[in-house]
């Protein structure tokens, strides 16, 4: 008995090690468990103190949601998107774009959960990415393909974490650097930050680029030693992206100087992915603005038309002596002759019949000069003469005052001020075909004008020389640049009409590629560019630069003319009323002549 007492308290001792060893190993695991998710929540209690997102974007497989070990990342305090694999649609159209992705992955790389977070994040894949991988067999190959992966879809700000049973190693914690070239660097404590912005130094990382010489905001030219310079605000903006985030430029295709490219041509190389980031503008109708950066500058597309020239002493003389001041002096002379044939006839009988319509009186007198009148006139022919001494003066007066505007003052014909106006003319509008496809048939209600279709190169030449026989379009802010070099003139050569705005809100930004990782860096750069005005310092510099390079220049090209002797020409007026009134006279003699005839004929007959 007492055997079998032994045996039994050995046997209950033994069931009772074994089951307290069980529930020793369940709980040691429950609890491991259990850190290995509170490391998770840490990890993104700490993200979020260092930069708040305002949303989670998961990607898992369907047998993820019930692992023990992601409960952090369902229970953690933030709106999540849940995405399965196969399911995709452009994250930025529905949600905030400040947001933690969280990849769970585990054994290896999941290619396709990379290409369905690529595509969920489209225009934000620079956005901060949590990689969790877990039990990764090989480790080395993993961090190849991966790098090569965040490379290929432009992942710039990754953060990796290698999770392994906790009996084998602890986790380990890499950033990925993408300048200047993709690395893996491992995270210590002592780093602080998890997702560090890179883009602030690239590490002298070279960056393909090239030069649009066609806009105005370029300026490519030799210095004295022969070496190729480049300025501008478009061009100094770029410089200066690649000096402040430590990164160099290299041209596509060896830089020439004049060789210039529609701005088109320069777009149609970054949609090729040739250029990381240009030296060029591109209009927001010529490119989505999630590929562009933020808007650098906006102005507005007119219409440069030439200002009229200047009347020519024989024009002011024809404006002077034109149908209105004959029509006056002809009907005013015709009325007065009545008044004076009516007063004189009621006053002293009959008069001759031809003074009722043409008087010698009354023609001086309405012109000015000096008349004859009869010693002892009557009250009323007093009154008539008074009246014709006023109407005389009033004539004299505004003759003369117009006669002093015009010779001091240089008229001119009168200006081009709508489309219309431009269409009664003869100017046709020089203009590059590639500018006539993109402006004006995106304008509403086009307007129609006569156009002369000619390559870049030319185009700016006779823009920039301000050739007055053709009209131009143009930027307000390269026509702001001929307006200040016209203001240094005595009158301007061309100007913009208010109503031949063609555009009047022009957008431009600088194109990029397909979820280019130089955008969130550019645009930092352009608002902070605008702050501290040195767009208009650079505006102001480039002025200066073309006037020493002398593509400009400031001196008067319509000047005041000066006193000159008369020309036989410039009395043509004056020669016309001679031949005229010789020519009436003449005619009025042969009139007469054959009239006192006639007379003596007939008296002789009777």
């Amino acid at each position: 008995m007492e055997l079998w007492h032994k045996i039994s308290q050995c046997l209950l001792l033994t069931m009772a090690f074994k089951m307290h060893y069980t529930a020793t190993k369940k709980f040691a695991l429950s609890v491991d468990e259990y850190s290995r998710s509170a490391d998770y929540n840490g990890l993104l209690q700490n993200v979020f103190k260092q930069r708040p997102f305002s949303s989670i974007l998961l990607l898992q497989r369907q047998k993820d949601y019930e692992d023990i070990h992601h409960q952090a990342f369902y229970q953690f305090d933030i709106p999540k998107v849940i995405i399965r694999l196969g399911q995709t649609f452009a994250f930025k159209d529905f949600y905030n774009s400040e947001i933690l992705v969280i990849f769970i992955m585990s054994q290896g790389l999941d290619l396709e959960m990379m290409q369905t977070a690529g595509k969920l994040m489209n225009y934000m894949r620079q956005s901060r990415i949590l990689m969790v991988a877990e039990n990764i067999m090989d480790e080395n190959n993993f961090k190849r393909d991966f790098l090569l992966v965040c490379q290929s879809l432009r992942m710039t700000s990754v953060f990796l974490v290698f999770s392994l049973e906790p009996k084998e190693k602890l986790a380990e914690y890499f950033t990925l650097n993408p300048y200047p070239v993709y690395h893996l660097r491992k995270w210590l404590k002592k780093d602080i930050i998890f997702f560090p912005d890179h883009w602030r130094n690239m590490h002298n990382k070279s960056l393909k680029t090239f030069v649009d010489q066609s806009s105005k905001g370029n300026l490519v030219f030799k210095d004295l030693k022969g070496n190729i310079q480049i300025t501008g605000y478009v061009a100094n903006l770029i410089l200066l992206f690649a000096q402040y985030y430590n990164a160099s430029l290299s041209m596509l295709f060896p830089l020439v100087v004049g060789d210039k490219l529609h701005f088109d041509v320069v777009h149609q190389m970054v949609l090729d992915n040739l250029l990381d980031v240009p030296i060029a503008m591109t209009p927001m109708a010529r490119t989505l603005t999630r590929n562009a950066t933020d808007f650098y500058e906006i102005n507005q597309l007119i219409m440069m038309v030439p200002l009229s020239q200047r009347l020519t002493v024989h024009e002011i003389y024809g404006v002077l002596m034109n149908g209105y001041f004959f029509a006056y002096v002809l009907l005013g002379s015709l009325l007065l002759s009545i008044v004076h044939w009516l007063t004189h006839y009621m006053g002293y009988g009959a008069s001759d019949g031809l003074d009722m319509l043409f008087n010698s009186k009354v023609l001086p007198g309405i012109l000015g000069l000096s008349f004859s009148s009869p010693p002892h006139p009557a009250i009323s022919m007093k009154i008539v003469y008074l009246l014709l001494g006023f109407v005389g003066l009033y004539t004299t007066t505004l003759f003369g005052a117009t006669n002093k505007t015009l010779f001091t003052t240089y008229p001119s014909h009168g200006e081009i001020q709508t489309f219309q106006d431009l269409m009664h003319t003869s100017l046709e509008l020089l203009a590059v075909e590639q500018d006539v496809i993109h402006f004006y048939q995106m304008t509403e209600g086009a307007p129609k004008v006569r156009i002369k279709l000619g390559n870049v190169s030319y185009v700016q030449e006779q823009r920039t020389k301000l050739n007055p026989a053709f009209c131009y379009s143009s930027t307000s802010t390269f026509y702001d640049t001929l307006r200040r070099q016209q203001q240094f003139w005595s009158r301007p050569t061309f100007y913009a009409p208010k109503d031949m705005v063609l555009l009047s809100l022009l957008p431009w930004s600088f194109p990029l590629q397909f979820n280019s990782p130089y955008l969130q860096p550019l645009n930092y750069l352009i608002h902070r560019v605008h702050a501290a005005g040195l767009v208009q310092a650079w505006r102001n510099s480039l002025f200066y630069d073309l006037l020493k390079l002398k593509e400009i220049s400031i001196k008067d090209r319509n000047p005041l003319p000066g006193p000159r002797v008369l020309k036989v020409d410039d009395l043509f007026w004056v020669w016309m009323i001679m031949v005229i009134g010789l020519a009436a006279s003449t005619l009025v003699l042969v009139f007469e002549l054959c009239h006192a005839r006639q007379s003596r004929l007939w008296v002789s007959g009777t």
